[in-house]
């Protein structure tokens, strides 16, 4: 590849990401709230239901964000090779950390949930 079909090709990826991290927030964000507003009035089918379209669709999000973070990284280590003057601060580590990261997002809101469905007794 060129040195401009990789910026390019990296500057795809980079949206990728992006659009990744968006969902996962999205998602996120969409099941905290509901489980704040009406955990405790759900039926367990319904809570199961929630709970699994939830915990399907962010782990395919965090699965999908490290390859995407992972294929983000060959490609600067390619245009290194040609043009070492580029840097860019992405690693192996970060992407790992930051899959590791949104996994304890995952974890901490199915708790957030149990915490609604199951309150403690004052």
């Amino acid at each position: 590849m060129t040195e401009y079909e990789l910026v390019d090709a990296i500057a795809s990826y980079t949206g990728l990401l992006h659009s990744w991290l968006m969902a996962y927030f999205t998602v996120f964000t969409a099941y905290v709230v509901a489980a704040y507003a009406v955990g405790h009035q759900l039926t367990n089918f319904q809570s199961f239901v929630v709970t699994t379209c939830f915990l399907v669709l962010n782990s395919m999000v965090v699965v999908a964000t490290m390859g995407t973070g992972m294929r983000f990284i060959e490609l600067t280590q390619e245009i290194s090779v040609i043009n070492p003057e580029r840097t860019y601060l992405v690693s192996p580590g970060l992407i790992v950390a930051a899959g590791v990261v949104l996994s304890i997002g995952i974890l901490v809101s199915l708790k957030f949930m149990w915490d609604v469905r199951h309150p403690k007794p004052e």
